[in-house]
């Protein structure tokens, strides 16, 4: 009976067990035409789709590994797992089983940090540096001109070997318009005066 009446959204909300905002959020992802009443085969999908289980909550994966959630939310940006949605509903995330193991192997793995300082530049902050485009920086690297070193994020350039290039480039640049960086300018001035 109910399958050809189907059920109001308080009736539908009561029986799956949740709140009718909850129940709205529930259906958007259940494919069913809106009628005069929510069908009971909708209402058993989205009880099916709420009971499902779909991972560990950050929760139960630091709990599990004797973690913090902090330390599992920095290994995420380090890439080391991805954290799963479930389509209905963006706010639930969840960790995987294959994920879950690469943190446990994380977990005895020591925290390797760049220990580059602020004078190893990152691509475009070294090509600024040198007044060039990344293009020729990345030729420039390839061909042996400027010492390079790989980081977690891409490749590093020593900001005094992209100065030392540049004003060897700049000496015997082809381009009339072209403009040195402001550093270099202001080296030019000073050797001048």
């Amino acid at each position: 009976m109910r399958e050809k009446i189907g059920f109001t959204e308080e009736q539908a909300a009561h029986r799956v067990g949740v709140l009718v905002p909850q129940l709205q959020q529930l259906l958007i992802g259940v494919n069913w035409r809106k009628a005069t009443g929510i069908p009971l085969r909708t209402v058993q999908a989205v009880i099916k789709r709420l009971e499902s289980r779909a991972g560990y909550t950050l929760e139960e994966a630091a709990a599990k590994l004797d973690v913090t959630v902090g330390w599992i939310i920095e290994r995420q940006h380090e890439g080391v797992i991805k954290v799963s949605q479930v389509k209905w509903d963006r706010r639930r995330v969840y960790i995987t089983e294959p994920m879950l193991q690469r943190l446990r192997e994380a977990r005895h793995m020591p925290v390797v940090r760049d220990a580059f300082t602020a004078d190893w530049l990152r691509l475009n902050d070294a090509s600024r540096e040198a007044g060039v485009t990344p293009a020729t920086l990345i030729k420039w690297a390839a061909g042996g001109e400027l010492d390079r070193r790989r980081s977690k994020s891409g490749w590093r350039y020593p900001r005094e070997s992209v100065r030392v290039r540049a004003r060897s480039y700049w000496k015997s640049v082809r381009f009339h318009r072209a403009t040195p960086p402001d550093w270099l300018l202001t080296e030019a001035m000073s050797a001048d005066a």
